[in-house]
């Protein structure tokens, strides 16, 4: 499995925040670490996942794992939903 990760570290600034906020206090800036992962789906689609694990605690194979963990999970619950509301709209008519 080859994913690609950004290697390079570096800092945005962005310039569209105000100087000040709606009570002319001074805007805070709050630095937020991002690390960017993108995994090759199939052929010609790819996903990117934006986290701000480190890569020395997850590594990409890591974290691509643990979101497919996360999708069977949610898609397990959907599953139990749809069946919970089919059992309730037959229980309903007998």
């Amino acid at each position: 499995m080859k994913s690609f990760l950004c290697k390079k570290s570096f800092n945005c600034t962005f310039d569209f925040l105000p100087s000040k906020n709606k009570k002319s206090e001074p805007t805070v800036i709050y630095e937020l670490p991002v690390r960017i992962v993108r995994f090759k789906i199939s052929d010609d689609s790819y996903e990117v996942i934006a986290t701000n694990l480190s890569e020395d605690l997850f590594s990409s194979d890591d974290l691509k794992y643990t979101v497919g963990l996360r999708y069977f999970h949610a898609i397990l619950f959907l599953d139990f939903i749809s069946l919970m509301i089919l059992i309730e709209s037959h229980a309903s008519f007998s």
